[in-house]
């Protein structure tokens, strides 16, 4: 059986998880793209119910503050030098 170097394994091991986190924080952003339209949407449809009215913008208001956290926290962190101190 040959032998099988570990140093390419890792750091390709390495690069499959950057990817995949780069990936994963692509497609929560999206989502919640798609969610922040959908309950405009409904707030939109629902103005004259008050009950659903409230509970739309308390989902609204969650899903932005969301969002802005989000944001913010990717700001601090996206300096590279940065990230590698941090691990």
């Amino acid at each position: 059986m040959p032998f099988i170097e570990t140093k390419h394994t890792f750091a390709a091991v390495d690069k499959i998880k950057k990817d995949l986190t780069n990936f994963l924080k692509i497609i929560n952003i999206i989502c919640l793209i798609v969610f922040f339209f959908y309950y405009t949407y409904l707030i939109y449809t629902n103005y004259k119910s008050p009950f659903y009215l409230s509970i739309y913008v308390i989902l609204f208001f969650t899903l932005f503050s969301t969002f802005l956290a989000e944001v913010l926290i990717k700001g601090k962190t996206s300096d590279s030098r940065k990230s590698k101190e941090l691990n």
